[in-house]
Protein backbone atom coordinates (compact mmCIF):
# COMPACT_ATOMS: atom_id res chain seq x y z
CA UNK A 1 0.00 0.00 0.00
CA UNK A 2 2.84 2.53 0.64
CA UNK A 3 4.72 1.56 -2.73
CA UNK A 4 1.01 2.12 -4.26
CA UNK A 5 0.36 5.64 -2.59
CA UNK A 6 4.19 6.73 -3.40
CA UNK A 7 4.19 5.64 -7.37
CA UNK A 8 0.78 7.71 -7.20
CA UNK A 9 2.64 10.61 -5.60
CA UNK A 10 5.41 10.48 -8.18
CA UNK A 11 3.18 10.15 -11.05
CA UNK A 12 1.43 13.41 -9.69
CA UNK A 13 4.63 15.18 -9.02
CA UNK A 14 6.15 14.67 -12.59
CA UNK A 15 2.80 14.09 -14.24
CA UNK A 16 2.71 12.49 -17.82
CA UNK A 17 0.33 13.97 -20.77
CA UNK A 18 -2.69 11.24 -19.45
CA UNK A 19 -2.80 12.64 -15.81
CA UNK A 20 -2.64 16.08 -17.60
CA UNK A 21 -5.32 15.26 -19.58
CA UNK A 22 -7.29 13.37 -16.44
CA UNK A 23 -7.08 16.47 -14.47
CA UNK A 24 -8.88 18.75 -17.39
CA UNK A 25 -11.62 16.04 -17.87
CA UNK A 26 -12.22 15.80 -14.25
CA UNK A 27 -12.13 19.83 -13.52
CA UNK A 28 -14.85 20.05 -16.49
CA UNK A 29 -17.01 17.05 -15.24
CA UNK A 30 -16.95 18.30 -11.59
CA UNK A 31 -17.57 22.22 -12.67
CA UNK A 32 -20.47 20.99 -15.10
CA UNK A 33 -21.76 18.78 -12.29
CA UNK A 34 -21.95 21.58 -9.41
CA UNK A 35 -23.62 24.14 -11.65
CA UNK A 36 -26.25 21.67 -12.08
CA UNK A 37 -26.57 20.70 -8.18
CA UNK A 38 -26.72 24.89 -7.89
CA UNK A 39 -29.22 25.25 -10.15
CA UNK A 40 -31.57 22.41 -9.05
CA UNK A 41 -30.86 23.37 -5.01
CA UNK A 42 -30.04 19.75 -4.66
CA UNK A 43 -27.66 19.67 -2.32
CA UNK A 44 -25.88 16.10 -0.84
CA UNK A 45 -23.11 13.56 0.02
CA UNK A 46 -22.66 13.46 -3.78
CA UNK A 47 -22.96 17.33 -4.42
CA UNK A 48 -19.97 17.77 -1.88
CA UNK A 49 -17.68 15.07 -3.27
CA UNK A 50 -17.74 17.50 -6.68
CA UNK A 51 -17.59 20.35 -4.79
CA UNK A 52 -13.90 18.82 -3.32
CA UNK A 53 -13.22 17.44 -6.77
CA UNK A 54 -13.57 20.88 -8.99
CA UNK A 55 -11.47 22.45 -6.18
CA UNK A 56 -8.50 19.72 -6.02
CA UNK A 57 -8.30 19.34 -9.39
CA UNK A 58 -8.32 23.41 -10.05
CA UNK A 59 -5.62 23.40 -7.60
CA UNK A 60 -3.61 20.76 -9.13
CA UNK A 61 -4.10 22.51 -12.37
CA UNK A 62 -2.37 25.43 -10.60
CA UNK A 63 0.26 23.64 -9.98
CA UNK A 64 0.89 21.54 -13.93
CA UNK A 65 1.18 25.20 -15.12
CA UNK A 66 3.51 26.00 -13.28
CA UNK A 67 5.54 23.18 -14.16
CA UNK A 68 4.62 22.23 -17.52
CA UNK A 69 4.50 26.38 -19.31
CA UNK A 70 8.79 26.70 -18.87
CA UNK A 71 9.03 23.09 -20.46
CA UNK A 72 6.52 24.26 -23.33
CA UNK A 73 8.12 27.21 -23.69
CA UNK A 74 11.10 26.00 -24.46
CA UNK A 75 10.02 23.53 -26.72
CA UNK A 76 8.41 26.68 -28.61
CA UNK A 77 11.59 28.69 -28.05
CA UNK A 78 13.50 25.58 -29.85
CA UNK A 79 11.18 25.35 -32.69
CA UNK A 80 11.06 29.30 -33.13
CA UNK A 81 15.19 29.19 -33.47
CA UNK A 82 15.25 26.69 -35.97
CA UNK A 83 13.32 29.00 -38.34
CA UNK A 84 15.68 31.71 -39.58
CA UNK A 85 13.04 34.49 -39.64
CA UNK A 86 11.62 33.84 -36.48
CA UNK A 87 14.74 33.31 -35.26
CA UNK A 88 16.32 36.76 -36.33
CA UNK A 89 12.62 38.35 -34.29
CA UNK A 90 13.83 36.65 -31.38
CA UNK A 91 17.33 38.16 -31.30
CA UNK A 92 17.04 41.65 -32.98
CA UNK A 93 14.99 44.04 -31.22
CA UNK A 94 15.19 46.22 -34.54
CA UNK A 95 13.73 43.46 -37.13
CA UNK A 96 10.65 42.84 -34.12
CA UNK A 97 9.77 46.56 -33.93
CA UNK A 98 9.80 46.71 -38.03
CA UNK A 99 8.09 43.64 -38.48
CA UNK A 100 4.91 44.04 -35.56
CA UNK A 101 4.76 47.95 -37.19
CA UNK A 102 4.06 46.76 -40.28
CA UNK A 103 1.42 43.89 -39.15
CA UNK A 104 -0.47 46.99 -37.33
CA UNK A 105 0.15 48.97 -39.95
CA UNK A 106 -3.15 47.01 -41.89
CA UNK A 107 -4.82 47.19 -38.89
CA UNK A 108 -4.56 50.84 -38.66
CA UNK A 109 -5.38 51.10 -42.43
CA UNK A 110 -8.73 48.98 -41.88
CA UNK A 111 -9.75 51.33 -38.73
CA UNK A 112 -8.80 54.84 -40.04
CA UNK A 113 -10.69 53.02 -42.96
CA UNK A 114 -13.85 52.51 -40.95
CA UNK A 115 -13.77 55.67 -39.23
CA UNK A 116 -13.78 57.55 -42.24
CA UNK A 117 -16.41 55.62 -43.78
CA UNK A 118 -18.33 56.65 -40.53
CA UNK A 119 -18.14 60.05 -40.86
CA UNK A 120 -18.94 60.41 -44.75
CA UNK A 121 -22.11 58.50 -44.14
CA UNK A 122 -22.97 60.05 -40.80
CA UNK A 123 -21.47 63.33 -42.69
CA UNK A 124 -19.43 64.10 -39.44
CA UNK A 125 -16.37 65.90 -39.64
CA UNK A 126 -15.03 64.89 -36.70
CA UNK A 127 -15.04 61.40 -37.63
CA UNK A 128 -13.50 62.68 -40.67
CA UNK A 129 -10.88 65.10 -39.00
CA UNK A 130 -9.43 61.60 -36.71
CA UNK A 131 -9.75 59.31 -39.87
CA UNK A 132 -7.08 62.32 -41.46
CA UNK A 133 -5.39 61.83 -38.47
CA UNK A 134 -4.70 58.36 -38.31
CA UNK A 135 -4.42 58.25 -42.09
CA UNK A 136 -1.23 61.14 -41.44
CA UNK A 137 -0.04 58.72 -38.84
CA UNK A 138 0.22 55.66 -41.46
CA UNK A 139 1.79 57.99 -43.72
CA UNK A 140 4.65 58.45 -41.64
CA UNK A 141 4.65 55.09 -40.26
CA UNK A 142 5.19 53.61 -43.73
CA UNK A 143 8.11 55.77 -44.77
CA UNK A 144 9.64 54.77 -41.38
CA UNK A 145 9.05 51.08 -42.72
CA UNK A 146 10.52 50.97 -46.26
CA UNK A 147 13.31 52.91 -45.44
CA UNK A 148 14.19 50.40 -42.49
CA UNK A 149 14.37 47.86 -46.05
CA UNK A 150 17.15 50.30 -47.42
CA UNK A 151 19.13 49.79 -43.96
CA UNK A 152 22.01 48.41 -46.04
CA UNK A 153 22.22 51.88 -47.57
CA UNK A 154 25.69 53.28 -46.13
CA UNK A 155 23.76 56.68 -46.15
CA UNK A 156 21.15 54.95 -44.01
CA UNK A 157 21.95 56.35 -40.65
CA UNK A 158 22.03 60.19 -41.94
CA UNK A 159 18.72 59.22 -44.03
CA UNK A 160 16.90 57.48 -40.49
CA UNK A 161 18.27 60.77 -38.28
CA UNK A 162 16.38 63.18 -40.82
CA UNK A 163 12.83 61.02 -41.32
CA UNK A 164 13.01 61.07 -37.45
CA UNK A 165 13.21 65.14 -37.74
CA UNK A 166 10.41 65.13 -40.31
CA UNK A 167 8.28 62.82 -38.20
CA UNK A 168 8.95 65.11 -34.75
CA UNK A 169 8.01 67.89 -37.13
CA UNK A 170 4.44 66.66 -38.28
CA UNK A 171 4.13 65.40 -34.53
CA UNK A 172 3.68 68.70 -33.95
CA UNK A 173 1.97 70.04 -36.76
CA UNK A 174 -1.04 67.28 -36.54
CA UNK A 175 -2.27 67.96 -33.19
CA UNK A 176 -2.60 71.28 -33.57
CA UNK A 177 -4.81 71.28 -36.41
CA UNK A 178 -6.45 68.14 -34.69
CA UNK A 179 -6.86 70.51 -31.45
CA UNK A 180 -9.32 72.53 -33.89
CA UNK A 181 -11.70 69.94 -34.64
CA UNK A 182 -11.83 68.65 -30.77
CA UNK A 183 -12.89 72.46 -29.78
CA UNK A 184 -15.28 72.44 -32.43
CA UNK A 185 -17.23 68.90 -31.53
CA UNK A 186 -17.12 70.35 -27.94
CA UNK A 187 -18.97 73.67 -28.54
CA UNK A 188 -21.32 71.57 -31.05
CA UNK A 189 -21.87 68.64 -28.72
CA UNK A 190 -20.93 65.92 -31.31
CA UNK A 191 -21.58 62.65 -30.72
CA UNK A 192 -19.37 60.16 -30.67
CA UNK A 193 -20.82 56.72 -30.80
CA UNK A 194 -20.78 52.92 -31.11
CA UNK A 195 -22.95 50.56 -31.95
CA UNK A 196 -24.23 48.07 -29.34
CA UNK A 197 -21.15 45.69 -28.11
CA UNK A 198 -18.81 47.15 -30.48
CA UNK A 199 -17.56 49.62 -27.87
CA UNK A 200 -16.29 47.22 -25.41
CA UNK A 201 -14.26 45.90 -28.00
CA UNK A 202 -13.19 48.41 -29.15
CA UNK A 203 -12.10 49.47 -25.51
CA UNK A 204 -10.00 46.31 -25.55
CA UNK A 205 -8.13 47.20 -28.53
CA UNK A 206 -7.73 50.40 -27.56
CA UNK A 207 -6.67 49.44 -23.98
CA UNK A 208 -4.15 46.94 -25.10
CA UNK A 209 -2.05 49.49 -27.81
CA UNK A 210 -1.76 52.04 -25.30
CA UNK A 211 -0.41 49.53 -23.01
CA UNK A 212 2.11 47.96 -25.72
CA UNK A 213 3.14 51.47 -26.94
CA UNK A 214 4.21 52.67 -23.50
CA UNK A 215 6.17 49.35 -23.16
CA UNK A 216 8.01 49.80 -26.29
CA UNK A 217 8.14 53.64 -26.09
CA UNK A 218 9.95 52.93 -23.12
CA UNK A 219 12.40 50.33 -24.44
CA UNK A 220 12.81 52.28 -27.52
CA UNK A 221 14.58 55.23 -25.76
CA UNK A 222 17.76 52.49 -25.22
CA UNK A 223 17.85 51.94 -28.95
CA UNK A 224 20.73 53.70 -31.22
CA UNK A 225 18.57 52.98 -34.17
CA UNK A 226 16.41 56.14 -34.95
CA UNK A 227 13.57 54.28 -37.29
CA UNK A 228 12.85 52.08 -34.39
CA UNK A 229 12.51 55.37 -32.43
CA UNK A 230 10.17 56.82 -34.92
CA UNK A 231 7.97 53.37 -35.16
CA UNK A 232 7.94 54.07 -31.38
CA UNK A 233 6.76 57.32 -31.28
CA UNK A 234 4.23 57.31 -33.90
CA UNK A 235 2.83 54.16 -32.33
CA UNK A 236 2.58 55.83 -29.14
CA UNK A 237 0.70 58.97 -30.39
CA UNK A 238 -1.92 56.95 -33.05
CA UNK A 239 -2.47 55.15 -28.96
CA UNK A 240 -2.93 58.24 -27.76
CA UNK A 241 -5.57 59.01 -30.23
CA UNK A 242 -7.22 56.29 -30.11
CA UNK A 243 -7.94 56.18 -25.84
CA UNK A 244 -9.11 59.54 -26.32
CA UNK A 245 -11.73 59.05 -29.00
CA UNK A 246 -12.45 55.69 -26.98
CA UNK A 247 -13.15 58.34 -23.62
CA UNK A 248 -15.29 60.49 -25.30
CA UNK A 249 -17.19 57.35 -26.85
CA UNK A 250 -17.55 55.87 -23.02
CA UNK A 251 -19.00 59.14 -21.52
CA UNK A 252 -21.41 59.55 -24.63
CA UNK A 253 -22.76 56.10 -23.86
CA UNK A 254 -22.96 56.60 -20.18
CA UNK A 255 -23.48 59.12 -19.18
CA UNK A 256 -26.47 60.73 -17.29
CA UNK A 257 -28.44 62.70 -19.56
CA UNK A 258 -28.36 66.59 -19.12
CA UNK A 259 -24.74 65.66 -17.70
CA UNK A 260 -21.94 68.23 -18.58
CA UNK A 261 -19.11 66.27 -19.98
CA UNK A 262 -17.24 68.87 -21.94
CA UNK A 263 -14.94 69.47 -19.51
CA UNK A 264 -13.93 66.16 -18.82
CA UNK A 265 -13.57 65.70 -23.01
CA UNK A 266 -11.64 68.98 -23.71
CA UNK A 267 -9.55 68.00 -20.47
CA UNK A 268 -8.46 64.52 -22.17
CA UNK A 269 -8.03 66.20 -25.74
CA UNK A 270 -5.93 68.62 -24.52
CA UNK A 271 -3.78 66.63 -22.86
CA UNK A 272 -3.36 64.16 -25.63
CA UNK A 273 -2.20 66.47 -27.93
CA UNK A 274 -0.09 68.63 -25.54
CA UNK A 275 1.69 64.97 -25.44
CA UNK A 276 1.91 64.26 -28.49
CA UNK A 277 3.41 67.74 -28.99
CA UNK A 278 6.01 66.84 -26.48
CA UNK A 279 6.95 64.17 -28.14
CA UNK A 280 7.30 65.63 -31.59
CA UNK A 281 9.86 68.29 -29.77
CA UNK A 282 11.96 65.81 -28.23
CA UNK A 283 11.87 64.25 -31.65
CA UNK A 284 13.36 67.22 -33.29
CA UNK A 285 15.61 68.01 -30.25
CA UNK A 286 17.24 64.66 -30.62
CA UNK A 287 17.21 64.51 -34.30
CA UNK A 288 19.56 67.65 -34.16
CA UNK A 289 21.68 66.50 -31.69
CA UNK A 290 22.43 63.61 -33.38
CA UNK A 291 22.94 65.40 -36.58
CA UNK A 292 25.28 67.97 -35.23
CA UNK A 293 27.54 64.73 -33.61
CA UNK A 294 27.40 63.18 -37.06
CA UNK A 295 28.72 66.24 -38.56
CA UNK A 296 31.37 67.02 -35.44
CA UNK A 297 32.67 63.16 -36.17
CA UNK A 298 32.84 63.50 -40.10
CA UNK A 299 34.50 66.81 -39.48
CA UNK A 300 37.38 65.01 -37.11
CA UNK A 301 37.40 62.35 -39.17
CA UNK A 302 38.29 64.89 -42.33
CA UNK A 303 40.60 66.55 -40.35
Amino acid sequence: MKDLFSNIFKKLKNPSGTVVFLDILIFLVSIVATVLFLVSANEGPLSYIFYALSAVSFFYGIYLIVIIFPKIKERIRTFLQSNPLTRKMMTQYDFRTVIFSTVSLFVNVAYAAATFVIGIISRSMFYISFSCYHISLLVLRSGAVLLYKNRDDENFEQKSVQRHLSCGIMLVILPIALFSTIIHSLIYDIKLLYADLMIYAVAAYAFFKITVAIINFVKARRDDDYIVRSLRNINLSDALITLFMLQVALINTFSAEGENITPMNFVTGAAVCFITIAIGIYMIKASFSKIKNMKENQNGEQG
